[in-house]
C-alpha cells in the first residue's frame, strides 16, 4: 500500500515502481469541512487524481473521517456525491479521533470532554463525539460506505470470484 499526497500523483512512475493501487486522504466532500481541518485540497482536486489513476489503470481509494467539527448531514451528502463521481472500488473511513497536541484536542481539553490525565490511561484514543453521538457517527459510516448499493454488490462478487481463482 502506498500513501501520497494528491500533489505527489505521477502515476507513471507510480506503475513503473510496480505500485497498484494508493491510499489518499481525502477526508471529506465538503469544501466547508476540509477547510475546517485545514486540509489544503479540494473535490475537483480529488476527481483529477482519481480520474488520472483510473486512466492509467491503478487502483485509487479514498481515506475518508466522519465526524469532524462543523459536520453535518449536508457535509455528509457532499462526501456521498464526490464518492459517487469517483466512484472507488473500496474506501476507508474512520470516525473523528481526538488525539494530544491537536488543535481539536485542545478545544475539548478547554470545553471538560478530556484531560491531559486520559492518556496515563490503558484507554485507546476517543472519538469526537463532542457535536454528534456515536451512533450518529456510525450511521454516517454507513451511509457513506453504502453509497451505491448495486456497485457494493458488484464489487462483492468480484472479491469472491478473484479470490475463488485463486
Amino acid at each position: 500500500m502506498l500513501n501520497i499526497r494528491h500533489q505527489e500523483v505521477r502515476n507513471s512512475l507510480l506503475k513503473k515502481a510496480g505500485c497498484l493501487f494508493a491510499a489518499i486522504g481525502v477526508e471529506s466532500g465538503s469544501i466547508k469541512i476540509l477547510k475546517k481541518i485545514n486540509k489544503k485540497i479540494a473535490p475537483k482536486k480529488v476527481i483529477r487524481a482519481f480520474t488520472i489513476f483510473k486512466r492509467h489503470m491503478l487502483h485509487a481509494y479514498p481515506l475518508l473521517m466522519v465526524g469532524n467539527p462543523g459536520e453535518t448531514d449536508e457535509t455528509i451528502d457532499k462526501t456521498i456525491k464526490l464518492m459517487k463521481i469517483i466512484r472507488p472500488t473500496q474506501l476507508a473511513i474512520s470516525k473523528k479521533l481526538i488525539f494530544p497536541g491537536t488543535k481539536l484536542y485542545e478545544i475539548v481539553k478547554v470545553q471538560g470532554v478530556i484531560d491531559d490525565k486520559f492518556w496515563l490511561t490503558s484507554k485507546p484514543p476517543p472519538f469526537y463525539t463532542y457535536e454528534h453521538s456515536l451512533k450518529k457517527l456510525k450511521k454516517w459510516e454507513f451511509l457513506i460506505q453504502y453509497f451505491d448499493k448495486k456497485n457494493y454488490q458488484i464489487r462483492i462478487l468480484q472479491l469472491f470470484f478473484l479470490i475463488k481463482k485463486q
